[in-house]
C-alpha cells in the first residue's frame, strides 16, 4: 500500500508540473494500491483552485470517486 500526498496527486494530473513524468512513469509501473486521505483530497482541490488548475480538480475527483484508482481515507 503506498500513500499518495498532495504533490503526487497533483503532479501526476498537471503535464505542466515539473514532476509529471516522473510521476506518471512511478504509476505505470506500480502494482502497490494507492491511499490517501480526505484531507489530501480536501488540500489537493485546494491547489487545483489556486493554480488555476479547477478543471483538472473535477476531472480527479470524478476518476476518484467512479473508480478504483485510490483507497480514502476518511
Amino acid at each position: 500500500m503506498i500513500f499518495v500526498d498532495t504533490g503526487a496527486w497533483f503532479a501526476l494530473s498537471v503535464e505542466s508540473d515539473p514532476d509529471y513524468l516522473v510521476a506518471t512513469r512511478f504509476i505505470e509501473q506500480n502494482y502497490e494500491p494507492l491511499v490517501t486521505t480526505d484531507y489530501v483530497v480536501d488540500e489537493l482541490l485546494t491547489l487545483f483552485s489556486i493554480r488555476g488548475e479547477k478543471q483538472k480538480g473535477i476531472e480527479w475527483l470524478s476518476d476518484v470517486l467512479g473508480g478504483n484508482l485510490v483507497n480514502v481515507i476518511v
